[in-house]
């Protein structure tokens, strides 16, 4: 970057110099990296350790966050080489360093965005058991396949070599028109955003719930809708940039607005699988909302025996829900992911054991319920 001096003598106010939008970029990456990396961690160890059934999506959802990861530290070296100055006071060796981060931060950037959809894809492909859903999971897997594959390679071979995508004194050197693959794929992002978020909402509408309980599980998965408002807000940055000749000015808030996209992605594909956890060790939580509306002292005694009960035993009162309502043979099937409801009889006697017991071999004919893993 050119010093004050040299700035000021060229026309520059020393307001115009100093002034920056950097940091807006590194401290909103830096807090959403750290709080979907909190989110990961409770994810992995209740998957791990609590249900002890870690799966591809599992996995994913962890690459992606590794991708957000590198996606923060290339917003860091841009600051650091004039992201969010005005590009006047940058010089050619800052411009060329910071294009150079640029070019791998969209490149996780992408990356980032579509592990997190297979990995919410792959959550849906175990939740739901149904033929006509799970087709409709992998036509939208593979139309994100596509997406992710020609999202990633077009910024790959964005320039012809690719260092004349940060030299501009490259010779014979050939680029694409970055508006338009900006644009193409942030609408295809925001397609496939909109596709995912709506894709369960049909089975979950036929699963034999009691509408507030079937309300909160629809509510569980709408959480996408965060994702498909911070990718349109980004839209709205990159719109900006598009129109402006301060390129370094511009670009910032498409920056943390990247961050903010692939780190709300994150959180909300991890929330739905931590209930296991909130089970384990806020377990009033939980008795707080399923005694909420009124209920008695005595019905509020009586959950949290219940509570109490469930996690000291190994058994516990259980039905799958799929299109269909109960399947028996299904619920007992300890290699499959069920979406389950916890059956239970308001009395005070409940928190006993033996009562426990008989309640389960009322409802399952006889047999022990199977405990299985959590609901996602």
């Amino acid at each position: 970057m050119l010093d004050s001096k040299d700035a000021t003598t060229s026309g520059f106010s020393e307001d115009f110099i100093k002034a920056s939008r950097g940091d807006q970029s590194s401290i909103t990456s830096i807090a959403f990296v750290a709080i979907a990396g909190v989110f990961l961690l409770l994810r992995m160890f209740t998957r791990g350790i609590i249900v002890r059934n870690i799966g591809p999506e599992d996995w994913t959802i962890l690459a992606a966050w590794v991708c957000s990861l590198g996606l923060t530290i290339c917003i860091l070296f841009e600051v650091a080489n004039g992201q969010g100055h005005h590009i006047e006071t940058l010089s050619a060796e800052d411009l060329t360093s910071l294009q150079k981060a640029l070019y791998y931060s969209i490149i996780l950037y992408q990356g980032a965005l579509v592990l997190n959809k297979i990995s919410i894809l792959c959550q849906y492909y175990r939740i739901f058991p149904g033929k006509n859903i799970r087709l409709a999971i992998w036509i939208m897997a593979g139309v994100t396949g596509v997406y992710g594959f020609w999202s990633i390679f077009g910024n790959v071979s964005m320039c012809t070599p690719i260092p004349s995508y940060w030299n501009h004194t490259i010779a014979n050197s050939h680029c694409m028109s970055n508006t338009a693959v900006w644009f193409s794929n942030a609408a295809i992002n925001i397609v496939t955003d909109i596709a995912i978020f709506l894709l369960p909402m049909p089975a979950l509408k036929q699963l034999q719930l009691p509408k507030k309980q079937k309300i909160g599980l629809m509510l569980v998965f709408a959480l996408g809708g965060f994702v498909c408002l911070t990718s349109i807000l980004r839209l709205r940055a990159l719109h900006d940039v598009t129109k402006s000749t301060d390129l370094t000015w511009e670009n910032g808030p498409i920056a943390y607005w990247s961050s903010v996209e692939v780190n709300v992605g994150i959180i909300c594909a991890s929330l739905p699988t931590l209930k296991a956890f909130a089970m384990k060790f806020m377990p009033h939580l939980l008795n707080n909302s399923s005694n909420a509306g009124g209920a008695t002292s005595s019905n509020r005694k009586t959950a949290t025996n219940m509570m109490k009960s469930r996690t000291k035993n190994a058994t516990v009162t259980e039905i799958e829900l799929g299109n269909k309502g109960y399947a028996d043979t299904d619920a007992l099937d300890p290699n499959r992911i069920q979406v389950v409801t916890v059956v239970e009889q308001d009395r005070e006697y409940a928190s006993d054991s033996n009562s426990v017991n008989s309640q389960q071999k009322n409802i399952t004919g006889g047999r022990p319920a199977s405990r299985g893993p959590d609901m996602v």
